[in-house]
């Protein structure tokens, strides 16, 4: 792991504790593996596996998180499937909020807005 900045480093340790936290039914509910989280200066990701099929949310400083699940080898990004599968569903909070702050509920309700979507959305994928 490279070293962060307390500031960051705080940053990156909520991530991935928010993302734990709101995707945590991908264990109980679907047999995934226990998260997996990968921390740098720059970047986080959170990831979670079951046989061939990873979930992760990847984040890099200064942008909005975004949700993947990759199935083999490919990964494709929630934007895809969101416009693919429920066009009609938004995503709460502005990308350009992240590169200015660092707010607490901006990443909670974005990792809600995850969960629902794989939840109501994504349901044939991850059983």
């Amino acid at each position: 792991m490279n070293s962060c900045s307390w500031p960051v480093r705080k940053m990156w340790d909520f991530v991935a504790d928010a993302v734990s936290k709101q995707l945590a039914f991908l264990e109980t509910e679907y047999g995934f593996g226990a998260p997996q989280t990968r921390i740098s200066a720059r970047q986080c990701s959170v990831e979670f596996t079951k046989e061939n099929i990873t979930v992760g949310v990847w984040s890099e400083y200064g942008t909005r998180p975004a949700l993947f699940v990759k199935i083999g080898g490919k990964r494709v990004f929630i934007n895809r499937l969101i416009a693919k599968r429920c066009p009609e569903m938004k995503c709460p909070v502005a990308a350009s909020v992240f590169g200015r702050r660092f707010a607490e509920d901006d990443y909670n309700a974005l990792f809600a807005f995850f969960a629902r979507v794989l939840r109501a959305h994504v349901r044939d994928v991850l059983s």
